[in-house]
Formats: structure tokens, sequence, C-alpha cells
């Protein structure tokens, strides 16, 4: 509060699971979609001010070919943060 009065939050994370999505119908995540985005809006107005939404996958390893593709990583490798921005 004292380097940022007037910003309450730095920001939202939501966790999603891939075992979720994967099991969804496309209309199920779509509406999912709009849930979230609603709740984000709502946010937004209640705090009158915009801020990053972060996007957490969980249980990545249910994705087809996902082992295959990092067992050819070294340890090394596989301990780095993975991300987009």
């Amino acid at each position: 509060r004292k380097h940022r009065p007037l910003r309450p939050i730095n920001g939202v994370m939501i966790s999603m699971g891939i075992s979720e999505l994967m099991s969804q119908t496309k209309t199920e995540r779509n509406l999912h979609a709009r849930a979230i985005k609603q709740r984000l809006q709502e946010l937004q107005n209640q705090l009158g001010m915009t801020f990053p939404v972060y996007v957490i996958f969980s249980k990545v390893d249910l994705i087809e070919g996902f082992r295959e593709f990092f067992a050819e990583l070294t340890e090394e490798e596989c301990e780095q943060v993975w991300g987009i921005t």
C-alpha cells in the first residue's frame, strides 16, 4: 500500500485443469470461458482498474505426446519455467 496505494491487486491467477478442458465439449468450454471473462470484467469494474491475468494449466502431462516430448530434455531443461507471456 505504501508504494502503490491506488492498486488494490497486482493481477489475477486462474488455474485450469487440462483434464477438465479435455472432457468438456466445445460449447461447455466456450460457456466456461465466457463466465470467467464476465467475472474478470466485474472485478475490473469494481476495482476501477485493469490488471494482468495469468492462466495456469495443471495436469498437462495428460496431453498426448507430452511425456515423449519432455523425455528428450535434460534434467536441467525440465527444471526451467515453461510459459508464454
